[in-house]
C-alpha cells in the first residue's frame, strides 16, 4: 500500500488489516510508516504489516523496493494516489 501513513492509504490499510490481510506499507519516510504501523496495530488486534521504504520519485528507491519486496506478498497491489 503506497501512501499508507496518512489519508486514504492509512484508512485502506486499516480496513484491509481488519479483514485479516497482510499489508506491505510502502512509504517514503520509514519514520512516518512505522508511526502509522504502530497506530494501526494499536487499533486492530492481530494486524499484520510489513514496512518498506519506497519513494516513487526515485528510480533507485523503486529498484531497492523491488529487491526487498518478496514475491510471497503479491496477492494484489493497491496504490493510493491523489489527483490534483
Amino acid at each position: 500500500m503506497t501512501g499508507a501513513n496518512s489519508g486514504l492509504g492509512f484508512k485502506a490499510t486499516k480496513a484491509f488489516t481488519q479483514k485479516g490481510a497482510h499489508v506491505v506499507v510502502a512509504c517514503r519516510s520509514l519514520e512516518r510508516a512505522n508511526r502509522a504501523r504502530r497506530e494501526i496495530e494499536s487499533m486492530v488486534t492481530g494486524a499484520s504489516l510489513t514496512v518498506l521504504e519506497l519513494d516513487l520519485g526515485s528510480q533507485a528507491s523503486i529498484r531497492q523496493f523491488a529487491t526487498d519486496f518478496d514475491s510471497e506478498f503479491i496477492d494484489s497491489m493497491y496504490f493510493s494516489t491523489t489527483l490534483v
